[in-house]
């Protein structure tokens, strides 16, 4: 009976990491360029992404993090974190938003090797 609790579990936990991909609408792609801080709300932030990963001059894209995404959120920290950490090492970004993208506004970040 142990065995088929931690299968239910790995099974529950895969179901609702595909359904949570599923309704989160790509945003935009890229190398990250650039980072911007709101300069009256300090928790507000977006970042520049850019096909080729030059400068932010190469045709970069600004997209604008979602409120669940301040910088005074846990969420908020990981997500801005991972960007910088893109930033440093190259890596690829790929921002999403949970619903349908609007305006550029994104709620999910993911990081991708180079």
């Amino acid at each position: 009976m142990k065995k088929y609790k931690w299968l239910i579990l790995i099974f529950t936990a895969l179901i609702c990491s595909i359904s949570a991909n599923a309704v989160a609408d790509k945003c935009g792609e890229g190398y990250v360029t650039g980072l911007w801080v709101n300069w009256d709300n300090k928790n507000d932030w977006g970042v520049w992404l850019s096909d080729s990963g030059g400068s932010w001059y190469s045709k970069s894209i600004a997209y604008t993090a979602d409120k669940q995404l301040y910088t005074d959120t846990d969420s908020g920290k990981s997500a801005y974190a991972a960007i910088l950490a893109a930033q440093a090492n190259g890596q690829k970004v790929e921002l999403r938003f949970v619903g349908a993208c609007k305006n550029k506004v994104f709620s999910v970040v993911e990081t991708w090797s180079p």
